[in-house]
């Protein structure tokens, strides 16, 4: 197999990402362990990635992840993000812990698509809409996020659920009463 002579993440990119998610700041950006591990990290990449094989924001989120961890920073995924200290670890997993868990096995189709239907009256119907297209519009192009409910609410109240759109999770369809969602749906 030929190397490849060009980054599939440039080391540059890896430190522009940790530092847009506030996972390091200008001077850890500036130090030589984060500058050594991107750049390792990327040349990692460089050098194993197969040629064609597309890059997604996911794949970054990962790199950036390595770099850190090789950089010695205390990384981890909460809820669905990637997240830098322990104790912030901790808070959110405190959080996290009380959510009731929802790995049932579910029926799915033959796509691994479930079908999953509500009943819902007054203006409710329009709120749950909005988000879940979102989520569509979102997720769909391959943008992993998180759905942040109540953000004020406290820790009784707030959730935090993350949307891998670059993995598994899709929306196929939003059909009301058997309809499609009109193709311009009115926010």
């Amino acid at each position: 197999m030929a190397m490849r002579t060009d980054w599939v993440i440039s080391p540059e990119s890896i430190i522009r990402k940790a530092l847009m998610w506030k996972l390091i700041n200008i001077e850890e950006a500036n130090s030589r362990s984060v500058r050594d591990a991107a750049r390792s990290e990327a040349e990692r990449l460089r050098d194993e990635w197969p040629e064609g094989q597309g890059f997604g924001s996911s794949d970054a989120t990962a790199s950036v992840e390595s770099a850190l961890r090789d950089a010695g920073l205390d990384v981890g995924y909460v809820g669905g993000r990637l997240t830098r200290t322990a104790m912030e670890l901790r808070k959110i997993a405190g959080i996290i812990a009380r959510q009731p868990k929802v790995n049932a096995p579910f029926k799915r189709d033959d796509e691994g698509y479930a079908t999953v239907t509500f009943k819902i009256r007054g203006d409710a119907l329009h709120s749950l809409l909005k988000l879940l297209s979102q989520c569509e519009y979102m997720g769909n192009v391959g943008h992993s996020f998180a759905i942040v409910v109540d953000p004020q609410g406290g820790k009784e109240y707030k959730r935090e659920i993350g949307f891998d759109g670059d993995g598994s999770d899709r929306v196929k369809d939003i059909l009301v009463n058997g309809e499609p969602l009109p193709e311009k749906f009115e926010w």
